[in-house]
């Protein structure tokens, strides 16, 4: 039986069912022993009442503070939980390290090791056999390995896709304030917007130059401050990150200070990388109207459908070729890079990655749209003739915001992740300072 069938079942059955299973523990296999075990201690079950030959289990011990966490495991549930989560929140490749010193771990925390690579179905053989699958996940590619294959490429998805699903609450805390600040901004510059417009409306006079400008302003500022918290959530998903890499819990606060301790070389270099798209944009924008005034492209006839969507893809292809420049706000933050010289690191970094960059970015530009717009397009297919309430607005808007939410982490993670994976492979990251210091 598959190792995820073994965990359904488990799950399935009473604490009296498990007890009684583990009765008869010596018919088992080692793997549905060990899930079997990982689930008793899930239920806070003592060992000592379900495997009476293993009362050695609850021995103290301590598992290495390189590993990250100190164990004691004298019947210790908060502990047990505690440690299945540390090992669910670790990458395939930490796993192994792990299982590489397994010798070194606690009864219980073997156990749940076990389990955990079992449920990934990784297999758990000698440590020779081991340690020989761990170099080869983590063999450092040569320079001339720069352009990842697309199975190396979805396998790099499915990592930051794991990563965010066993850390999914704990992500959503980082991304749904920017969500909020950044979603209030705009409809706070809208309504602002609209109110200049209904005055100038109202005046009837035919100059409004200055209130054009001023509507121009605050429009921008609206989205420059949507910019910059959105820049806030992504560096400390980055500190984030590099905390799970290290073995350590994902301290909300320390992620925090790791951007603030940087503010001002972390504003500037988001204020540069935001300016850089806005012009990038507008250089496209003036370009596709000129392609479609003064080309034979101007008989195409597009609909409104088809230029939204011509649109849309083009903003897309922008947007991943922009992202070649997305891991200056890592560098800045994790590694204190200059401005300019985060930009010359990340190019170095992303360079034959376009299918991780193109992946990444479709889901959080082109997924979070649709995701965003979702409710509104389905409230559109209400009949006019249904009365709906003076608040159902604000519903389909929070709707809204944690749709976006929920689809919007995975591309920060994912940037988050390369960094880290990248920059341990360079030898230019541990000697930032031999690179010219570019403010």
């Amino acid at each position: 039986m598959q190792p995820d069938h073994l965990v359904r079942l488990y799950q399935s059955k009473s604490d009296g069912e498990l007890i009684q299973l583990a009765g008869e523990a010596d018919q088992l296999t080692p793997e549905a022993h060990s899930l079997l075990s990982a689930e008793l201690f899930r239920r806070r079950i003592p060992l000592d009442s379900a495997l009476p030959a293993s009362k050695e289990l609850h021995e103290r011990a301590e598992i290495p503070l390189s590993f990250g966490v100190t164990w004691l495991g004298k019947e210790s549930a908060e502990s047990i939980d505690e440690l299945a989560r540390l090992y669910q929140s670790k990458l395939d490749d930490e796993l192994l390290e792990l299982a590489d010193e397994a010798d070194q771990l606690t009864p219980e925390a073997r156990r749940q090791l076990e389990g955990e690579l079992f449920r990934r179905r990784i297999p758990f053989s000698s440590k020779a056999a081991v340690r020989q699958a761990r170099n080869e996940e983590v063999e450092v590619p040569s320079s001339t390995d720069r352009f990842w294959p697309p199975k190396q490429s979805n396998d790099f998805i499915a990592e930051v896709l794991r990563l965010y699903h066993h850390n999914f609450w704990t992500f959503i805390k980082f991304v749904a304030p920017a969500v909020l600040v950044g979603t209030f901004a705009v409809i706070l510059g809208r309504k602002i917007n609209l109110q200049i417009a209904y005055s100038v409306f109202r005046r009837g006079t035919s100059q409004y130059r200055v209130e054009m400008l001023e509507m121009q302003s605050i429009h921008l500022a609206a989205l420059f401050t949507s910019w910059i918290v959105f820049c806030i959530a992504y560096a400390a998903i980055c500190s984030a990150v590099r905390q799970l890499k290290a073995g350590s819990f994902i301290s909300f606060r320390d992620s925090l200070l790791d951007v603030f301790s940087r503010i001002g070389r972390f504003l500037r270099v988001c204020s540069f990388l935001g300016f850089f798209c806005m012009f990038i944009f507008a250089v496209t924008a003036v370009g596709l109207d000129a392609l479609f005034r003064f080309t034979p492209a101007r008989h195409l006839h597009l609909g409104s459908l088809s230029f939204f969507i011509v649109s849309l893809v083009v903003s897309w292809v922008l947007l991943v070729v922009l992202s070649r420049f997305a891991l200056a706000v890592p560098a800045v933050v994790l590694d204190d890079y200059r401005v300019g010289q985060s930009m010359f690191r990340s190019d170095e970094l992303t360079e034959g990655k376009w299918l991780v960059l193109a992946a990444l970015v479709c889901k959080s530009y082109i997924g979070g749209y649709i995701a965003g717009m979702a409710p509104f397009w389905l409230a559109a297919q209400i009949p006019n003739t249904v009365a709906l309430p003076s608040w159902f607005s604000w519903v389909l808007t929070a709707t809204s915001i944690a749709a976006v939410t929920v689809i919007e982490p995975p591309m920060f993670i994912g940037f988050a992740l390369l960094y880290l994976r990248q920059s341990a492979t360079s030898p230019a990251q541990a000697e930032p300072q031999l690179a010219p210091r570019l403010a």
